[in-house]
Formats: C-alpha cells, structure tokens, sequence
C-alpha cells in the first residue's frame, strides 16, 4: 500500500507545473477500465469512462484528448497495464510533453502498481464470491390445496 501512495504524491508533485491543485486532478486507471486512484470530479471520469471500449488498444505514449473549456482532460497510455488521466488548464501540447516524460520516468512504478492493485482487486472478488457461495438454500413454497367446485 505504501508503494501505492508514494507513487501518487510522485506523480502528484510531477504535476505541480500543470497548475494549482484546484485546477488540475489526477487519475490512474486499468486498461480494463478500473479506477484504482482518482482525485478528479467523478462526471470527468464518466466522460473518460466512456471510451473504455478504446483503452485496450492504446499503446504507450497514445492518448486520448478531451476538451471541456477551459481545462482539456488528457489519458495517456502509461504502460502496458496502466492509464493515467489528468485534467488541467495547461495547454495540451505542454500537458502531453509533460505527461510523456512522467510516462518513460515511471514506466516500472505504474507496472507495479497495475500489479499491486490487480491482485488486491482479484483478492476482493474471491471475497466476495466465498461469502456468497454460503447462501441458504431457498425453501420450497408449499402447495395451496386446489378447491374442487
């Protein structure tokens, strides 16, 4: 978990250039669509939601550009696993040189927190799946005797 938090604060004082915190937000997510840390509004991460159908194909440096004046949201493929989002009022061009050097700076710390946090997510499924594995067995109703006329 550790790990997982200086990973973030890094990442987070990387991004001190793209402005004050109050105009600018972070987002790590999975290929698969998974938000695993996001600090921004959660209708940003709808609109980035809806091109999860997209993430899979990415490669690394690729992104995806939103424009929703006057901040622009930028996803760009990170690693092989990873995806991380930021929103800004910086230019895009500046934000995508910025977030290309976090990208190869960082190539094997988002690699393993894709692997940290896939396990952690794996481990709350079979969880999940153990405590409703024991269900009681639905009782049998009881049949109404039928009235003959």
């Amino acid at each position: 978990m550790s790990e997982k938090v200086d990973l973030i604060d890094r990442l987070k004082l990387e991004l001190a250039s793209l402005g004050p915190l109050d105009e600018r937000g972070l987002a790590l997510i999975t290929k698969e669509g998974d938000i695993l840390y996001s600090d921004l509004p959660s209708d940003v991460e709808q609109k980035i939601l809806l091109f999860k159908s997209s993430f899979p194909g990415l490669t690394i440096g690729s992104n995806i550009t939103l424009t929703a004046k006057p901040r622009s949201v930028i996803v760009m493929c990170t690693s092989e696993k990873m995806l991380m989002a930021v929103q800004t009022k910086q230019s895009v061009g500046f934000t995508l040189v910025k977030l290309s050097t976090i990208a190869k700076n960082y190539a094997d710390d988002f690699e393993k927190y894709a692997d940290t946090a896939r396990q952690e997510i794996k481990n709350k499924t079979r969880k999940r799946k153990s405590s409703s594995e024991v269900r009681k067995k639905p009782r049998k109703k009881k049949s109404k005797p039928t009235k003959k006329p």
